[in-house]
């Protein structure tokens, strides 16, 4: 293993180095003056209290936490500041939301007047229901650049499917790497190509529109711009060569947008550039229309918007677009509506938004699947995470604190969270030195640790800790759950990429709870086929079947994607009323599955059926893992070169090509 510094030492030091590009304190306290929050006088008595050395530090993220070298004020002037930003409030010359702005910059303690914090069910770490590594599985890791380190580093993190293939988008300082993970479960992931781009060597981030189109932006370093990629000419089917770059130039462009990109995100056909900053706040592109050159439709100024997060949930009766927003200093996560986000006329209008809370910053948010819970992250290791009820109007206004709540062994290892994502009953967290945490938010009263992944303390796995945990930048960076195979993509700030998978990870069908019934199936003229009714292997271990799984079919079918790409429960999803793209079944009950016939002029050969390695270490077997077949066997590039179960694969109607078993269905 390399040597690490300090991560938090590094970053700094790499800011202080672009300080034209970045954001010192004294501009944050001019743009107070300039959006009209402040008075001249105010904004001179404040910057009196403040030296030139800490009027020109930079604040961007944790800078400023933990630095020997990180001026500060002094604590009569703390004092002092913190008494006058009060009888400002009282007397309101200044609004409290300012004064809280202001004290966050400043590093000020809370208000002296102000309510404390509500009691929440939850305001500790939570239980961990697991040994080990509870449901997480490590299945691949590459630290694939040896130079990664120092002032250069692994940072964003998304996934893309095609066909039968999955990639990994992964940045870094160097610029967008993609690898191939289809064959992770083999311990095969390797690099297809680097896509260079300067700047970012420290912030550099990825997302990917419902098509095919990724977008990149940075911010740091040397001209950190943002671009579009068409990911066309990747793949779907047989596998690139290792670095075979398959991505033409004329399939990437740069846009400039120079130092917007601290995150980015893409919904629903836009993309949410996130500068970290008030001045600038997010930039929303419309890409829809023209994904290559996306247009600027809006721009939120607000507040900081360190990051954002889009979802369509029921507001005042209808299915709306909602825009949550993290506020960095200003304390806060906000909610807006931007359903008509495209229209001349558009304008933010602010739905709700969470308490300030003294001494966080606002980094990261995310929302339940069903729409109903909010799930904040802070990174000044104040209160870690914290989920919210947003489960009517009324919470959507105003949110409920239901809990703050921190990873296991935070009491004895105190870690800082990054970023997290939530896939079906699973919260999965980016959480610095501690790894990957997985948190089962089924009760949201109730939140245990079901599993892990320690990338930064022992990488490898082989149980010895590399590093110590602490509450610094160090560690898990992002992490992406949603690939179609269930596989989840991790990015470390040092050691790179990891491929893990949950315990049945690959479905979430938990839910029985019928949905309101969808229309029937249109009648259409399109040629009819017969269509199968293959259930998930989470739902054969669960004994579930597609035919009477209603809750399940209208929670999944073609609106998750896992099952749009293997057609899962294929006729019962059609006949729910939740058919596929361009399926018209013949059938109305499934057709009888059996192996496919053997010609009379064909020769036969007798079939093995070998597991692979890691079935063999799971104590799975090739007759009964009917799921591992179906996504595997003559779909995998590692399965066809090794042929596994050939028999079970052949039996199973997905075998590989040419094969004709003269044992076919005996096992």
């Amino acid at each position: 293993m390399r040597f690490q510094l300090s991560i938090l030492a590094i970053i700094f030091a790499a800011v202080s180095a672009n300080m034209r590009d970045m954001f010192p304190l004294k501009d944050r306290i001019k743009m107070l003056f300039q959006q009209g929050d402040i008075t001249t006088e105010q904004k001179e008595y404040i910057m009196s209290k403040i030296s030139e050395k800490m009027l020109n530090q930079q604040l961007v993220d944790r800078n400023k936490v933990h630095d020997a070298d990180y001026a500060k004020l002094s604590i009569k002037d703390m004092d002092e500041l913190s008494l006058w930003l009060d009888q400002e409030v009282i007397s309101e010359h200044i609004s409290a939301e300012t004064a809280n702005y202001a004290r966050a910059i400043l590093d000020l303690g809370p208000s002296s007047f102000q309510e404390p914090n509500a009691k929440t069910l939850l305001d500790g770490p939570v239980d961990a229901d697991y040994e080990g590594n509870g449901i997480v599985t490590k299945l691949a890791w590459r630290d694939y650049d040896p130079q990664a380190g120092g002032n250069n580093l692994y940072n964003g993190i998304w996934g893309y499917a095609k066909g039968i293939r999955e990639y990994a988008l992964h940045t870094s300082y160097k610029g967008l790497n993609i690898l191939d993970v289809t064959d992770a479960e083999d311990d095969n992931i390797f690099l297809v190509q680097t896509i260079p781009m300067t700047g970012g060597n420290i912030w550099r981030d990825v997302a990917v529109t419902e098509d095919h189109y990724a977008y990149v932006a940075a911010q740091g370093g040397t001209n950190p711009h943002f671009f579009s990629i068409d990911l066309s000419e990747l793949s779907g089917s047989s596998p690139h060569g290792e670095g075979s770059n398959p991505i033409s130039q004329n399939n990437i462009i740069n846009h400039g947008y120079s130092n917007w990109g601290h995150t980015i995100n893409a919904w629903n056909g836009l993309v949410f550039l996130n500068s970290a900053y008030s001045s600038r706040g997010c930039e929303i592109l419309d890409a829809r229309d023209n994904p290559m050159n996306p247009k600027a439709v809006a721009n939120y100024s607000n507040g900081d918007c360190h990051d954002s997060f889009a979802k369509k949930i029921y507001y005042k009766g209808q299915l709306r677009d909602l825009f949550f927003v993290a506020d960095g200093f200003n304390r806060r996560f906000r909610i807006y509506y931007i359903t008509d986000v495209r229209g001349s006329n558009f304008k933010f209008t602010q739905i709700g938004q969470t308490p300030s809370t003294s001494g966080i910053y606002a980094h990261e948010n995310c929302v339940s699947e069903d729409g109903k819970t909010l799930f904040t992250f802070e990174e000044f290791n104040i209160y870690d995470i914290a989920a919210y009820d947003i489960s009517d109007d009324d919470k959507l206004e105003n949110p409920q604190l239901i809990s703050k709540f921190q990873y296991s062994l935070d009491n004895e290892a105190d870690a800082t969270v990054h970023n997290g994502f939530v896939h079906g009953n699973y919260l999965f967290v980016a959480y610095y030195a501690a790894g990957l945490r997985v948190f089962d938010i089924s009760d949201v009263r109730n939140i245990v640790e079901v599993g892990k992944y320690d990338t930064y303390l022992d990488p490898d796995g082989n149980g010895n800790n590399n590093n110590n945990p602490t509450a610094q930048t160090e560690g898990a960076w992002n992490v992406y759950p949603y690939l179609p195979s269930g596989n989840i993509l991790v990015s470390d700030l040092v050691y790179g990429l990891f491929v893990v998978k949950t315990e049945g990870g690959d479905n979430d069908d938990d839910d029985d709870t019928t949905s309101s019934p969808t229309a029937s199936p249109t009648v259409s003229e399109k040629p009819c086929t017969i269509c199968d009714n293959l259930e998930t292997a989470r739902m054969i271990n669960k004994g579930q079947d597609c035919t009477t799984s209603t809750g399940i079919l209208n929670k999944r079918c073609n609106k998750n994607a896992n099952w749009r790409n293997m057609k899962w429960c294929q006729l019962s999803c059609y006949n729910s009323g939740n058919g596929y793209d361009g399926d018209v079944c013949c059938n109305d009950t499934p057709p009888t599955t059996s192996p496919p016939t053997q010609s009379p002029t064909e020769s036969c050969t007798i079939c093995d059926d070998r597991e692979n390695n890691r079935m063999i270490n799971k104590g799975q077997d090739c007759a009964s893992s009917t799921g591992i077949l179906t996504r595997k066997c003559n779909n995998s590039g590692q399965w066809i070169n090794n042929k596994y179960c050939q028999l079970s694969c052949y039996n199973n109607g997905n075998g590989y090509d040419g094969d004709v078993c003269c044992n076919g269905n005996v096992v």
